[in-house]
């Protein structure tokens, strides 16, 4: 017995060096300073994973799959790269004097991030600058100032040593994570950016202290490592598909995908191999500036001395007016639209009110305009000296008359280059719409026999639609809204019947944008070009012309020649419309120019014959193609299903590659404008 005693000592005794080796080799390792910055935005990379599952719809496998990896990969690769901020800090940190040592660190943060601020975030704190009146640059020196000091904060004051602070602080982190999300939904890239930054730091701060054992080998940790570091970056090197790329930009707490799309370079030259024929030779896709004046068609007999008067409405959409349900609200509008020659089927030329009426004035779309930001900030055309149709209507002994309801409307802005007279509405005013009226009936009082055409734009319908009263939702105050317009349109018909004035007035009504509620995820207008923003209203009323719907497709880029030809005046050849006066009287018709949109966020959109779309996003490399025959809302990206639409998209690169306007270093600005 105490011989097997024996023997089962010496076996442990020879099993100890082993297991005290296997215990050396699978040491417990704590979680480094640099660690916690990786962990951190791993952590906001399993909250996006679940915010992926909640905000964004199901898509083919490979799409979601590729979204996924994507997604977390880039937040790992920012969590890679302040990794190695951090050890690169601790090896600067060593040099410094032990006195000086814990300023070192807080330092090198706040000078991290007020650098990276001030490189990224221009854009944003230009529009935010130009709506308040400040000086962009004070705005972007301070945000940078701002974001510095909360990085600091973060990581330098003291905290109490209650037991909640930790998990107070990693809910904080996580809280921002998600919030990132909802607020300010796929807009300043720059800004979410930052927040996504405090938001790992607060995770970071949260572990302060705290060791987290690891009982892995150091060597598989190493390995683990390099791989997952290697195939991190590669997500911000290596482009994503169109399909998984669009995906990325819908969540904004994604927040490596905009600032990556900044490096991605731009496509080559059109592919004219695959533009069809009849686009390649089409005049409208060759430059147009030296070609002739098209002549007046003289197929409407003008009544004597005409008024043209243009009313434009701010983002109304075409189903507005064309659903039955809104006919009892909408009584003035609705029966107009039964008494005009209706286009149901009109396009705005961009989603934004200064494009729009610039657009319409001059005949061109956003490229192919001079727009420049100005001191404010902002995007204006200030310069451009295109030729505008009120101009050459004044030329001409027409009298014309700007009702300006907001100054970015004035001449000194831009879109109202031309008119001889401006009247300015009161800038704080709360009835804009009404004194518009007023101001319209005062000079057709004074008007006399002479022609005439004025414009005013009612401002209205517009977020966050409270002139009408705070109650119902959005879309039924915004309703409201365009009941206050459809009073006062009302009230200035009564008036041109009593004195009559509806004999010699040409009436047309539109709008210069449409409005989004919740479709493609997104309210408002400006920030899209789907067809909830392009789709408008169009309503031409003519003395002697029967009222009719025209589904003929057109864009208000046809009202600038429409309007020289009521006025028996020639239409510049570089005008990218074509007037609808002979549709109008019911002659048979070819309108052979094509139609598209652009936005101040520089996408473009064209549309081809066949009833296809192209849409393209010039900032985030992206493009859309989509059947609006069959699919009507947009649901369905071709590309995204593997069509076969490279002819669709090259014809559209050719367009806007030949309309934009060619000027020796200069490109055409983006504007986040809300």
């Amino acid at each position: 017995m105490n011989g097997d005693i024996s023997w089962l000592r010496k076996l442990r005794s020879r099993a100890a060096p082993r297991q005290a080796t296997h215990t050396r080799a699978w040491a417990a390792l704590p979680l480094s300073e640099g660690g916690k910055q990786l962990a951190a935005w791993a952590v906001l990379g399993l909250i996006n994973q679940a915010l992926i599952s909640v905000r964004l719809p199901g898509t083919s496998f490979s799409s979601a799959a590729l979204h996924r990896i994507y997604d977390f990969g880039q937040l790992l690769a920012l969590g890679a790269i302040s990794f190695c901020a951090v050890a690169l800090g601790q090896r600067v940190l060593r040099a410094i004097p032990q006195g000086f040592a814990a300023l070192a660190g807080p330092a090198l943060i706040a000078v991290a991030t007020f650098t990276i601020a001030l490189l990224i975030i221009g854009e944003e704190t230009a529009n935010f600058a130009s709506r308040h009146g400040l000086a962009p640059g004070l705005v972007r020196l301070s945000s940078a100032l701002v974001f510095a000091s909360a990085m600091v904060a973060i990581a330098v004051v003291p905290l109490p040593a209650f037991r909640f602070v930790s998990p107070a602080l990693l809910l904080a982190g996580a809280a921002l994570a998600i919030a990132n999300a909802y607020v300010l939904d796929e807009d300043y890239p720059a800004l979410h950016f930052m927040v996504a930054w405090l938001g790992s730091q607060l995770l970071v701060r949260g572990v302060d202290g705290k060791s987290v054992p690891v009982r892995i080998s150091r060597r598989v940790i190493v390995i683990s490592g390099v791989v997952a570091g290697a195939a991190s970056v590669t997500t911000l090197v290596l482009v994503p598909r169109m399909d998984v790329l669009r995906r990325l930009y819908s969540l904004s707490s994604s927040v490596a995908a905009p600032i990556v799309a900044r490096f991605i370079p731009e496509q080559g030259a059109v592919n004219l191999a695959l533009v069809p024929a009849e686009y390649r030779e089409s005049p409208w896709f060759r430059p147009r500036e030296k070609l002739p004046a098209i002549p007046p068609t003289a197929a409407y007999r003008t009544p004597a001395q005409p008024i043209v008067l243009l009313l434009t409405i701010d983002a109304v959409r075409a189903d507005v007016l064309s659903d039955k349900r809104n006919r009892k609200t909408l009584p003035v509008l609705s029966q107009l639209m039964t008494r005009s020659v209706y286009f149901s089927h009109a396009w705005s030329p961009s989603p934004a009110t200064v494009v729009t009426m610039t657009s319409i004035f001059s005949g061109k779309y956003y490229s192919g305009l001079l727009y420049e930001r100005i001191k404010s900030g902002s995007v204006m055309p200030i310069n451009d000296r295109s030729v505008r149709v009120p101009a050459l209507l004044s030329a001409a002994g027409v009298q014309t008359l700007n009702v300006v309801v907001t100054p970015i409307l004035q001449a000194n802005s831009g879109p109202g280059v031309g008119f001889a007279m401006e009247r300015l509405i009161e800038k704080r005013s709360r009835d804009k719409g009404r004194q518009a009226v007023d101001i319209l009936i005062e000079e057709l009082e004074e008007l006399g026999p002479h022609p005439a055409f004025f414009w005013t734009h009612f401002i209205e319908p517009h977020a966050p639609y409270d002139a009408g009263g705070k109650k119902g939702t959005p879309f039924q105050r915004y309703l409201r809204e365009v009941r206050i317009v459809d009073e006062q349109i009302g009230r200035l018909l009564k008036y041109l019947e009593e004195k009559g004035l509806d004999q010699r007035t040409i009436l047309i009504v539109s709008s210069d944008h449409g409005e989004a509620f919740g479709e493609h995820g997104r309210r408002y207008h400006a920030r899209t070009l789907y067809e909830e923003l392009l789709r408008v209203p169009l309503m031409i009323r003519l003395p002697g012309v029967a009222a009719r719907e025209v589904k003929t497709p057109v864009t208000l880029i046809d009202l600038g020649p429409t309007v020289l030809d009521l006025f028996g005046l020639p239409t510049p050849a570089a005008f990218m419309g074509e007037s609808l006066v002979p549709t109008l009287v019911g002659k048979p018709q070819e309108l052979s120019r094509p139609i598209a949109a652009e936005s101040v966020l520089r996408q473009q959109a064209l549309y081809l014959k066949d009833g296809k779309k192209v849409i393209f996003d010039l900032l985030r490399h992206t493009i859309e193609v989509y059947d609006l025959n069959q699919d009507p809302k947009e649901k369905r990206d071709l590309l995204e299903h593997g069509a076969d639409v490279a002819a669709e998209v090259e014809t559209a690169r050719l367009f806007f590659e030949v309309q934009r306007l060619k000027k020796p270093g200069w490109t055409p600005p983006h504007h986040i404008d809300l």
